[in-house]
Protein backbone atom coordinates (compact mmCIF):
# COMPACT_ATOMS: atom_id res chain seq x y z
CA UNK A 1 0.00 0.00 0.00
CA UNK A 2 3.01 2.25 0.23
CA UNK A 3 5.97 2.29 -1.92
CA UNK A 4 8.36 5.04 -3.48
CA UNK A 5 10.36 5.72 -6.26
CA UNK A 6 14.24 6.26 -7.07
CA UNK A 7 14.23 8.91 -10.14
CA UNK A 8 17.31 8.14 -13.14
CA UNK A 9 18.31 10.89 -15.20
CA UNK A 10 18.54 10.63 -18.40
CA UNK A 11 22.13 10.64 -18.67
CA UNK A 12 23.91 7.42 -18.10
CA UNK A 13 26.88 8.32 -15.91
CA UNK A 14 24.81 10.04 -13.43
CA UNK A 15 22.20 7.06 -13.39
CA UNK A 16 25.34 4.63 -13.58
CA UNK A 17 26.51 6.39 -9.99
CA UNK A 18 23.05 6.50 -8.74
CA UNK A 19 22.99 3.26 -9.39
CA UNK A 20 26.44 2.12 -7.16
CA UNK A 21 24.33 3.02 -4.27
CA UNK A 22 21.76 0.09 -4.66
CA UNK A 23 24.26 -2.24 -5.89
CA UNK A 24 24.95 -4.04 -2.53
CA UNK A 25 21.07 -4.46 -2.07
CA UNK A 26 20.61 -6.24 -5.75
CA UNK A 27 23.56 -7.93 -5.31
CA UNK A 28 23.07 -9.73 -1.99
CA UNK A 29 22.50 -12.81 -1.72
CA UNK A 30 20.31 -12.43 1.55
CA UNK A 31 17.94 -10.27 0.42
CA UNK A 32 14.72 -11.71 -1.66
CA UNK A 33 13.57 -9.84 -4.79
CA UNK A 34 10.03 -9.95 -6.14
CA UNK A 35 8.94 -8.34 -9.79
CA UNK A 36 6.93 -9.14 -12.74
CA UNK A 37 8.90 -10.60 -15.51
CA UNK A 38 12.55 -9.99 -13.64
CA UNK A 39 14.06 -10.92 -16.32
CA UNK A 40 13.62 -7.68 -17.72
CA UNK A 41 14.89 -6.46 -14.97
CA UNK A 42 18.10 -8.80 -15.09
CA UNK A 43 18.75 -7.83 -18.14
CA UNK A 44 18.81 -3.56 -17.43
CA UNK A 45 20.57 -3.96 -14.31
CA UNK A 46 23.79 -6.37 -16.19
CA UNK A 47 24.00 -3.47 -18.75
CA UNK A 48 24.96 -1.19 -15.81
CA UNK A 49 27.69 -3.52 -14.27
CA UNK A 50 24.97 -5.34 -11.41
CA UNK A 51 24.32 -9.11 -11.43
CA UNK A 52 21.26 -9.57 -9.28
CA UNK A 53 22.36 -12.27 -7.12
CA UNK A 54 20.28 -14.01 -4.00
CA UNK A 55 16.59 -15.25 -4.56
CA UNK A 56 13.80 -14.14 -6.63
CA UNK A 57 10.15 -14.24 -6.56
CA UNK A 58 8.85 -13.44 -10.68
CA UNK A 59 4.80 -13.20 -10.12
CA UNK A 60 4.63 -14.54 -13.86
CA UNK A 61 6.94 -17.41 -13.45
CA UNK A 62 4.42 -18.20 -10.15
CA UNK A 63 1.35 -17.51 -12.17
CA UNK A 64 2.53 -19.80 -15.01
CA UNK A 65 3.42 -22.83 -12.68
CA UNK A 66 0.02 -22.26 -10.99
CA UNK A 67 -2.23 -21.99 -14.81
CA UNK A 68 0.36 -22.48 -17.62
CA UNK A 69 -2.68 -21.97 -19.68
CA UNK A 70 -3.37 -18.50 -19.35
CA UNK A 71 -1.73 -15.43 -19.98
CA UNK A 72 0.55 -13.78 -16.89
CA UNK A 73 0.29 -9.93 -17.23
CA UNK A 74 -0.39 -7.72 -14.21
CA UNK A 75 -3.74 -6.15 -16.30
CA UNK A 76 -4.76 -9.61 -15.71
CA UNK A 77 -3.21 -11.13 -12.77
CA UNK A 78 -4.23 -7.84 -10.40
CA UNK A 79 -8.04 -7.73 -11.16
CA UNK A 80 -8.03 -11.48 -11.03
CA UNK A 81 -5.89 -12.33 -7.38
CA UNK A 82 -6.42 -9.01 -5.80
CA UNK A 83 -9.61 -7.22 -6.96
CA UNK A 84 -8.16 -4.52 -7.99
CA UNK A 85 -7.38 -2.71 -11.59
CA UNK A 86 -3.86 -1.37 -12.14
CA UNK A 87 -2.37 1.43 -14.11
CA UNK A 88 -2.37 -0.01 -17.59
CA UNK A 89 1.23 1.05 -19.45
CA UNK A 90 -1.28 1.87 -22.70
CA UNK A 91 -2.31 4.70 -21.08
CA UNK A 92 0.42 6.39 -20.38
CA UNK A 93 2.69 5.63 -23.71
CA UNK A 94 -0.32 4.65 -26.02
CA UNK A 95 -1.50 1.83 -27.57
CA UNK A 96 0.86 -0.50 -29.73
CA UNK A 97 2.52 1.19 -33.17
CA UNK A 98 4.27 3.80 -34.44
CA UNK A 99 2.69 6.73 -32.35
CA UNK A 100 2.80 4.99 -29.56
CA UNK A 101 5.97 6.82 -26.66
CA UNK A 102 8.80 5.47 -24.48
CA UNK A 103 8.49 6.01 -20.65
CA UNK A 104 11.51 8.35 -20.97
CA UNK A 105 8.67 10.33 -22.36
CA UNK A 106 6.12 9.99 -19.51
CA UNK A 107 6.01 12.46 -16.83
CA UNK A 108 7.34 12.29 -12.96
CA UNK A 109 4.07 11.63 -11.95
CA UNK A 110 3.01 9.01 -14.10
CA UNK A 111 6.22 6.91 -13.89
CA UNK A 112 5.66 7.38 -10.08
CA UNK A 113 2.12 5.94 -9.97
CA UNK A 114 3.42 3.35 -12.28
CA UNK A 115 6.21 2.20 -10.99
CA UNK A 116 5.35 2.40 -7.52
CA UNK A 117 1.82 0.80 -7.90
CA UNK A 118 3.80 -2.14 -10.19
CA UNK A 119 6.06 -3.23 -7.15
CA UNK A 120 3.14 -2.96 -4.58
CA UNK A 121 0.98 -5.47 -7.12
CA UNK A 122 3.87 -7.59 -7.49
CA UNK A 123 4.00 -7.58 -3.49
CA UNK A 124 1.10 -8.16 -3.00
CA UNK A 125 0.29 -11.01 -5.49
CA UNK A 126 3.83 -12.90 -4.34
CA UNK A 127 1.38 -13.37 -0.58
CA UNK A 128 -1.13 -14.58 -3.14
CA UNK A 129 0.35 -17.09 -5.43
CA UNK A 130 3.25 -18.16 -3.12
CA UNK A 131 0.92 -20.31 -0.92
CA UNK A 132 -0.75 -21.57 -4.12
CA UNK A 133 2.19 -22.72 -5.30
CA UNK A 134 2.82 -24.25 -1.35
CA UNK A 135 -0.90 -26.11 -2.08
CA UNK A 136 -0.01 -27.35 -5.32
CA UNK A 137 3.10 -29.28 -4.37
CA UNK A 138 5.23 -26.74 -6.77
CA UNK A 139 7.44 -24.85 -4.01
CA UNK A 140 10.13 -27.51 -5.17
CA UNK A 141 9.93 -26.59 -8.53
CA UNK A 142 9.40 -23.17 -8.23
CA UNK A 143 12.13 -22.30 -5.88
CA UNK A 144 15.00 -24.80 -6.84
CA UNK A 145 14.53 -24.62 -10.81
CA UNK A 146 11.96 -22.16 -12.57
CA UNK A 147 12.71 -19.33 -10.15
CA UNK A 148 17.08 -19.95 -10.49
CA UNK A 149 16.45 -20.58 -14.22
CA UNK A 150 15.20 -17.07 -15.05
CA UNK A 151 18.97 -15.58 -14.55
CA UNK A 152 20.21 -17.94 -16.64
CA UNK A 153 18.11 -17.20 -19.64
CA UNK A 154 19.04 -13.67 -18.75
CA UNK A 155 22.59 -14.30 -19.26
CA UNK A 156 22.06 -16.29 -22.36
CA UNK A 157 19.72 -13.84 -23.75
CA UNK A 158 21.85 -11.38 -23.38
CA UNK A 159 24.75 -12.97 -24.18
CA UNK A 160 23.66 -14.72 -27.50
CA UNK A 161 24.90 -17.85 -28.94
CA UNK A 162 27.89 -18.42 -31.27
CA UNK A 163 26.14 -20.15 -34.57
CA UNK A 164 28.17 -21.95 -37.12
CA UNK A 165 26.19 -20.98 -40.28
CA UNK A 166 27.71 -23.85 -42.50
CA UNK A 167 27.80 -26.73 -40.36
CA UNK A 168 23.39 -25.52 -39.92
CA UNK A 169 23.06 -25.93 -43.44
CA UNK A 170 24.58 -29.98 -43.23
CA UNK A 171 21.70 -30.39 -41.08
Amino acid sequence: GKGYMISFPGNREESTDRLKLLKPAFESPGVLKISQNIKFDIQVLAGYGIDLKGEIFDTMIAHYLIEPEMRHNLNLLSPLFLSYNPIHIESIIGEKGKNQKTLKEATEKELLDYSVEEADVAYQLKKVLEPKIILEGLEDLSRNIEMPLVSVLASMERTGVRLDEEELKTV
